[in-house]
């Protein structure tokens, strides 16, 4: 089957999960999910102890964490169907957690859905920068997909061009931007609250 003329496209995100000490966390489903669908969970911790995911969530190799012990990490899941239920729930030790989730449509149909693995890096000192990532994609078409965090709060800004999905003045951020001819993102840098930070940026393969 020929690859879609199109990126995938950031359909919506679910209500945001606060900061809160807990052992499971429990991360709202987003509304409309659809067979074929792609989940991500964009997960801020302040543990560095393995998470047991959601059912059927994958996690993208490439956890990032700061010398403090707090960072990010980030799931993926293929839908079947519409899901049922209110939350994917992600099992781990006690610790402090926030996180959400945003499905894609559009995306490839088997195997991993995002190309040339994933860009993460984290930075243990305080600055509004964030981290820089780069994704050099396989082919053309890719939705980028970009997120941060940071041990602080405040508002985010995204790298240039990129479209905000996810900011609630918390620890996480989420933004997406297409790259509609394959190679590299360039250096991705956005900005938010001056702390020890990480970043992330994935490539979406269209179906």
């Amino acid at each position: 089957m020929a690859q879609r003329t199109d990126p995938p496209v950031f359909g919506e995100a679910g209500t945001y999960l606060t900061g809160a000490v807990r052992t499971t966390t429990q991360v709202p489903i987003p509304a409309n999910t659809a067979a074929f669908d792609v989940v991500l969970v964009h997960m801020y911790l302040e543990i560095t102890n393995a998470v047991t995911p959601a059912t059927d969530f994958a996690e993208v190799p490439g956890a990032e964490f700061t010398t403090n012990f707090t960072g990010g990490r980030l799931f993926w899941k293929r839908l079947t169907a519409a899901e049922g239920g209110a939350t994917y729930d992600f099992t781990h030790p006690s610790g402090f957690t926030e996180a959400v989730a945003e499905r894609y449509t559009g995306c490839v149909r088997y195997g991993d859905p995002y190309d040339a693995g994933a860009d993460s890096v984290q930075r243990s000192s305080a600055d509004t920068n964030t981290p820089a990532v780069t994704i050099t994609t396989l082919n053309d078409n890719r939705l980028i997909v970009w997120s941060a965090t940071s041990v602080s709060l405040g508002a985010w800004t995204p790298p240039t061009g990129y479209d905000e999905r996810v900011d609630t003045a918390r620890e996480l951020t989420v933004a997406t931007d297409e790259l509609l001819v394959a190679g590299s993102s360039g250096s991705l840098v956005g900005t938010g609250p001056s702390d020890n930070m990480t970043a992330w940026a994935l490539a979406l393969i269209p179906q």
